[in-house]
């Protein structure tokens, strides 16, 4: 992509890399002949290769991953919003919740002792079976003032090729208003049968959140001198390694969070057969040592014991499926509307 940029309007276009070459090439042809009749004729807005229609600017990314819901993980955090140019423009809170067909979370179900554990040691016990989750966007924040603005977030699940897009009032960033407790987007995503692809997908991929903002094109305060046009060309250039640095610090924090949030499930298992062995102790201590009894205690013993409690590990170059990790898993910011 190509971002070009209205020095009276500091409007903002992303251009693919076909139509900045047609474009460049009516540029240079309108150059030549203004060189060759010291004019530029007269000609329409459709026919200005500077002009194009004015769209809603790509203001930063979010990625939410997905390794957590793998284990069939809540997943409840704020995220950077991030520029392309690698800096931070704002904050977004978001949900990922694991649940039945229903919308009912399956934490709750396990709370409420009905016998459904929310939690899998292995993604692979989640092939060949419906899987539920919820998404949900709680809050936004930027911080650049937008008052008045139109900011919208778009994102896509999957193979979606349509954008579900979450609209938010013009003076829903207004200081003091009480209407940001208003936004709570819910949308549920059912998958019918999981698969390897499906399982590939929740470990090596993530959402990303694309928050964009309304453009005008009032020319008032917005002329930028050449000076500042160097600046923003030095910091844009500046910044593409560290855009692609902070993604792989997005991934690598995301896998921190899944694997501690992992052990910790792991350790209140183990806390909890602890606590079953001990009362089970207690209960048959006074009890006669039978053939009879013993067999009796074994029984208890293996519905207590569960071979599968161990500590699932997310190591750096290996997903939790033990699939080498993509190589396009990094480059978060590298989406198609985010790249210059």
């Amino acid at each position: 992509m190509v971002r070009m940029r209205d020095l009276t309007t500091n409007a903002v276009w992303l251009w693919e890399r076909e139509k900045f070459l047609g474009r460049r090439f009516l540029m240079q042809e309108m150059y030549q002949s203004y060189l060759n009749k010291g004019h530029i004729a007269n000609i329409s807005k459709e026919e200005d290769p500077y002009w194009d229609v004015l769209e809603d600017r790509l203001l930063g990314v979010a990625p939410a991953f997905l390794q957590a819901l793998g284990y069939r993980l809540d997943v409840d955090d704020k995220l950077a919003v991030t520029g392309i140019e690698g800096e931070e423009v704002g904050t977004l809170s978001f949900q990922l919740i694991p649940c039945t067909r229903s919308g009912k979370p399956w934490s709750e179900l396990d709370a409420s002792g009905s016998g459904h554990s929310d939690f899998v040691d292995d993604p692979n016990e989640l092939l060949g079976q419906p899987f539920h989750f919820k998404i949900g966007i709680t809050d936004l924040d930027i911080l650049k003032a937008c008052d008045q603005t139109k900011v919208t977030i778009r994102y896509r699940v999957f193979k979606e090729t349509d954008w579900t897009i979450v609209e938010f009032p013009r003076d829903y960033f207004r200081g003091g208003t009480s209407i940001r407790h208003l936004i709570d987007h819910t949308r549920l995503v059912s998958i019918s049968q999981m698969t390897f692809e499906h399982l590939d997908y929740l470990a090596n991929h993530c959402i990303c959140f694309m928050v964009y903002v309304s453009q005008t094109e009032d020319a008032k305060n917005h002329m930028s001198s050449a000076k500042e046009v160097s600046s923003i060309v030095r910091s844009v250039q500046a910044s593409r390694r560290y855009s692609r640095v902070q993604g792989e610090e997005y991934c690598d924090v995301n896998r921190l969070k899944t694997e501690l949030t992992l052990i910790q499930r792991s350790l209140d298992r183990h806390m909890a057969v602890g606590e079953q062995l001990r009362d089970l102790c207690e209960s048959w201590s006074k009890k006669k040592p039978t053939s009879e009894n013993c067999e009796k205690l074994l029984q208890a013993l293996r519905k207590i014991v569960d071979t599968k409690n161990t500590i699932p590990r997310l190591t750096k170059d290996r997903s939790p499926l033990g699939l080498a990790r993509s190589s396009r898993f990094p480059a978060v910011l590298e989406h198609p509307e985010a790249k210059e």
